[in-house]
């Protein structure tokens, strides 16, 4: 009987943050993982609460696949592509609320994301190391853009 009490009480304070990451318009996860810290929640609590919290707004269950698209589909991205002539560059660029979030170098059939919003919040949020970071993002690509790269990796684009 306690362990249920204590489990009914638990699931009540969750579902309050909850709230509270809502109302606050907390979205990325970086910035929920800093503000639970700050309120003195482990880590491993901030993971279970920010799943709660995915699939509250989403509707989905947390999966490296959903949150790519839930944050992060082709229809949400501003796309930019670079003339070489003119801008010495030959990439797109995916951005989201006018941030750079990914860029695909046409010029060596390289695909990077940004690591503070994509690559460290998977590792993050899954437990992936950077060979299931890499292997859930080719995926993705080539499901969400239609085609395969030679390469992907990430770096600070923003």
């Amino acid at each position: 009987m306690k362990k249920l009490i204590k489990k009914i009480l638990k699931e009540s304070v969750d579902n309050r943050i909850i709230d509270v990451l809502i109302k606050l318009k907390l979205t990325h996860y970086n910035e929920i993982y800093d503000f639970l810290r700050e309120a003195g929640y482990e880590r491993n609590e901030i993971k279970e609460i920010y799943s709660s919290y995915f699939e509250s707004i989403s509707g989905l269950e947390l999966t490296p696949f959903n949150w790519m698209d839930y944050h992060y589909s082709p229809d949400q991205l501003e796309v930019i592509e670079t003339d070489y002539r003119v801008d010495n560059d030959d990439s797109i660029y995916y951005k989201k609320n006018g941030i750079t979030i990914m860029q695909d170098d046409l010029s060596i059939d390289f695909f990077w994301f940004d690591f503070m919003k994509i690559w460290s919040p998977l590792e993050d949020i899954f437990d992936l190391d950077y060979d299931g970071v890499h292997k859930v993002l080719r995926k993705w690509l080539t499901k969400n853009m239609g085609k395969e790269w030679h390469s992907i990796d990430q770096t600070e684009l923003s």
